[in-house]
């Protein structure tokens, strides 16, 4: 550190934050006055105006999120040159324009001197004489490395290593936990509130989290700014500060021109949590700050996850950033190393903590500490004295739980048996029923049912109560419910007015946040996709005498003196001249279609369609249920891509003619030359088999119906059609509940 009173003045300082308040605190603990100029190559050295979101969509269409990513190439890019790469020349062009309406500025890149702290990374356009300045005093001592047996076990062992520290007289706010996960912080704070310990969770939450977040940006996307406002003004929670603090940042008119860039602001706000004065602190990695008399107890030290490492899946690839001598993810992952081995050699009291299991064997973090590292293997048993109260009750009940029912016997039992079975009340793990008038409520709510309720419901009946009674599932929307919703939408669109604008259309759904760097590659996706099935779908109408169609038909009608029937049938088309109609139900991913699923009550929708629909328009009679393959399909050489429907049709010649005159546009329908259909038992029903399905629909979903009223969600998940790519049954593989599903281990074969 006595290094900085011989630096030049005027000089810049490449600087971590952390090596830049290092700087600062001994500058002003020496009283030695320098000006310094201080640049943390995280970021960009350009001055970008808050606008510069708004322009790059106005003027070049340019997502929100991909003009963050763009940003710091330009510091990079020297407009006065004629690059080779397309991408490389086209944000040079960008640069030109953010320079000329003064949405960027551009700062002299020249000094005389140039220091590198702690080996800091020196970007190629800062140009001037490099020297290496480094601040750290680089400890010898010893440091405990602990590997915990998993995750939760790692929580357990930071936990106890606190209650070390406390117990030898350290002062709690010289404590400090460093590059915890989510889930180990909501452990932490479990374990401390438990003990009665004070701790500052000091890291910054996004606004998002808070649910008055969403239902701002909800209010924008549909009332618009002004409505928006209003509402905010009659909120009294402290952290909405941030939120006006940036509506006041911005020119009203401006946030008006383009509401989505305005939300992507906004969905970037964070908010730091209250900090108590003397506490526990849990930081993040990139805030911590050494001092000698404190204690650095580091998380999740292992090589998958730390330190970071940089990957070769950006806006530019390796090879491309070649011509502007951007930094290679190589390059920016060998110095994030040796500043995370700068910053650990540092600290004095240092303790490592890692699991040994996170779904896979993990390994040791590839650091050079240049320290003796003293290894310890933990696993958390609970020990004759502890400051968990509550906790240890539960731990009790779970390993007691075990021992009645399976004999098995942990090597804390005793202890805890010793403390705690007087207080123990025998645990059983099975669902026991809801409160009659409880269930009476809660259908008079939710009293609709739905072809995808009742397959859940036959799927398990204790899935149907949390989804759809107590409605404990929140659905997150993904990448492919999107491409769903887009091409649906520009189906219903095109086959009622004969056009769409795609644009308009993708702009209505939301893109998965988490996803939203794919988001240039899935506009082309969705396109060929909207266009191929467009295609595909005007051929069929072009040739079939069912020309009355519906799209998007709602289905809404009593079925008892309880439940409606309710739903959306993608295409209902209708035969007016003979009086027959069928329904079209569009999958986005391929399905087979067998005759004997039409008896399941997991695959009940077509069945469903046709039942409600036979009700509504008593006049026509079902001519077949069909299948539409939506997505693309990749070619095969020597193979033509097949997006004939698949289904079933009546085994009446002249309807199938009525449906398909060219007979080619459903698998496995098929007129013989003596005029009759070729017998398959997949795609062929007879009418007194249609009109006995229909029949068969109505006692089902009676039978299930009735279920339901009565209060039975017993905890069976049907155990059929197994799936090897997710190891499970039909009623397990997208089910969010199984870490309550006390007997799907005993019906999956276990104890």
């Amino acid at each position: 550190m006595d290094l900085l009173k011989n630096i030049d003045e005027n000089s810049l300082l490449i600087a971590s934050n952390q090596d830049k308040l290092s700087v600062l605190n001994y500058l002003s603990t020496n009283q030695v006055f320098l000006d310094l100029l201080f640049y943390n190559s995280d970021y960009s050295f350009l001055k970008i105006d808050h606008r510069y979101p708004f322009y790059l969509k106005k003027e070049f269409g340019i997502e929100p999120y991909l003009a963050d990513r763009i940003k710091k190439y330009f510091d990079y890019i020297d407009i006065s040159k004629d690059y080779q790469n397309e991408k490389i020349r086209k944000l040079s062009e960008i640069k030109k324009y953010l320079l000329k309406e003064n949405i960027i500025h551009q700062s002299s890149t020249k000094f005389n001197k140039i220091y590198a702290v702690n080996d800091s990374f020196v970007p190629e356009f800062l140009k001037g004489n490099k020297a290496k300045l480094l601040i750290n005093d680089f400890k010898t001592t010893p440091v405990k490395l602990i590997k915990a047996l998993d995750p939760e076990n790692m929580a357990y062992a930071v936990f106890e290593e606190v209650i070390s520290l406390i117990e030898k007289g350290v002062e709690l706010n010289k404590i400090h936990i460093v590059n915890s996960f989510e889930e180990d912080d909501l452990t932490l704070l479990k374990l401390f509130n438990d003990a009665n310990i004070p701790v500052n969770l000091n890291k910054s939450k996004p606004l998002t989290d808070y649910p008055f977040m969403t239902r701002v940006i909800k209010i924008l996307k549909s009332k618009g700014y002004d409505t928006c406002v209003e509402y905010i003004k009659k909120q009294g929670d402290q952290a909405m500060n941030e939120v006006i603090r940036l509506f006041n940042s911005y020119n009203s008119d401006l946030i008006k021109s383009n509401i989505d860039c305005f939300i992507h602001e906004l969905k970037k706000l964070k908010v730091k949590s209250t900090v108590y004065n003397n506490g526990v602190e849990i930081i993040p990695f990139n805030a911590l700050i050494s001092r000698n008399d404190h204690y650095y107890i580091l998380m999740n030290y292992y090589d998958e996850v730390f330190p970071k490492k940089y990957l070769d899946n950006d806006y530019l690839s390796n090879q491309e950033v070649l011509e502007i001598n951007y930094p290679s993810t190589h390059l920016l992952s060998k110095y994030e190393k040796e500043n995370t081995e700068s910053i650990l050699k540092a600290i004095d009291k240092l303790i490592l903590v890692m699991p040994k299991i996170v779904l896979e064997k993990t390994r040791e973090a590839d650091l050079d500490l240049n320290r003796e590292i003293k290894i310890v293997d933990y696993e958390y048993i609970v020990s004759n004295s502890s400051y968990l109260a509550d906790l240890l009750v539960l731990d009790y009940a779970k390993k007691r739980f075990m021992y009645d029912k399976y004999n098995i016997k942990t090597a804390d039992l005793e202890v805890l048996n010793n403390s705690f079975k007087d207080s123990y009340y025998r645990y059983i793990p099975q669902y026991s029923g809801l409160n009659k008038e409880l269930l009476k409520e809660l259908i008079e709510k939710r009293n609709t049912l739905s072809a995808y309720k009742l397959e859940s419901y036959a799927k398990c009946p204790f899935s149907y109560l949390l989804n759809f009674l107590l409605e404990i599932d929140d659905f997150k929307e993904n990448i492919f419910t999107y491409i769903g919703n887009v091409t649906h939408r520009a189906l219903e669109v095109f086959l009622k007015t004969g056009d769409y604008d795609l644009e308009e259309i993708m702009n209505e759904f939301t893109f998965p946040e988490d996803e939203e760097y794919k988001y240039e590659v899935y506009q082309e996706v969705v396109r060929d996709n909207v266009e191929m099935i467009k295609t595909i779908v005007h051929d069929f109408h072009q040739t079939t005498n069912f020309t009355k169609i519906l799209t998007e038909h709602s289905i809404k009608q009593p079925f008892d003196d309880v439940f409606s029937l309710s739903g959306i049938v993608d295409k209902v088309m209708f035969d007016e001249t003979y009086k027959y109609f069928l329904v079209v139900d569009y999958k986005y991913s391929g399905k087979d279609f067998k005759r004997e699923d039409l008896d399941k009550d997991y695959n009940i929708q077509l069945p469903l369609y046709l039942y409600a629909l036979k009700k509504k328009y008593k006049e026509y009679q079902p001519a077949a249920m069909l299948y539409q393959e939506t997505s693309l399909k990749k070619e095969k050489r020597g193979e033509e891509l097949d997006y004939r429907m698949k289904g079933m049709v009546i085994d009446l010649v002249s309807v199938v003619r009525r449906i398909d005159p060219t007979e080619s546009k459903i698998v496995g329908v098929q007129i013989k030359q003596d005029e009759t259909l070729k017998n398959n038992a997949n795609t062929v029903i007879s009418v007194e088999d249609m009109d006995k399905l229909l029949v068969d629909t109505e006692s089902r979903i009676k039978r299930m119906a009735e279920g339901i009223k009565t209060g039975d969600f017993k905890i069976y998940p049907l155990l059929v059609d197994y799936d090897q790519q997710s190891k499970n049954y039909i009623a397990c593989k997208y089910c969010k509940f199984g870490s309550i599903c006390y007997s799907k281990n005993k019906l999956l074969g276990g104890e």
